[in-house]
């Protein structure tokens, strides 16, 4: 009787774990544009934005995967920069970026930290709502 209540156990277990979702969080640099003063980080979800003194653009994100085996290449945010506008813009990758992120892999974004420096102007819009993507 023990040995069939162990092998329950385990079994159980071993599901209980293949369908455990992780958290991994993701940290991106981005050196400036040279004449660049204004930043838009377009997401879908819920971000906090802090100044520092540092010359770069840093964005740490942590979302929730299905599954630990998720590359770090298939989470990478973009950064376009527009000539005419004077314009960078960082593309945090979201459920609907199939192309960015796999949709049946990620469950959620739990949190998105932009840091930029302190002379930087910036804005958040959705992603489906900034008319330069």
């Amino acid at each position: 009787m023990k040995k069939l209540l162990l092998t329950w156990v385990i079994l159980f277990l071993a599901i209980g774990l293949g369908w455990a979702q992780t958290e991994n969080t993701w940290v991106q640099n981005f050196t400036l544009e040279e004449d660049c003063y204004f930043a838009v980080f377009a997401l879908n979800g819920p971000a906090t934005v802090q100044t520092w003194e540092e010359p770069t653009v840093q964005i740490v994100y942590t979302l929730r995967t299905k599954n630990a085996n998720e590359t770090v290449n298939n989470h990478q945010i973009e950064m376009k920069f527009y000539e005419e506008e004077r314009v960078m813009i960082f593309e945090v990758p979201n459920e609907e970026k199939e192309d960015l992120i796999n949709a049946k892999m990620v469950e959620d974004f739990l949190e998105v930290q932009i840091f930029v420096p302190n002379d930087i102007k910036y804005h958040i819009v959705p992603t489906n709502l900034h008319p330069l993507m």
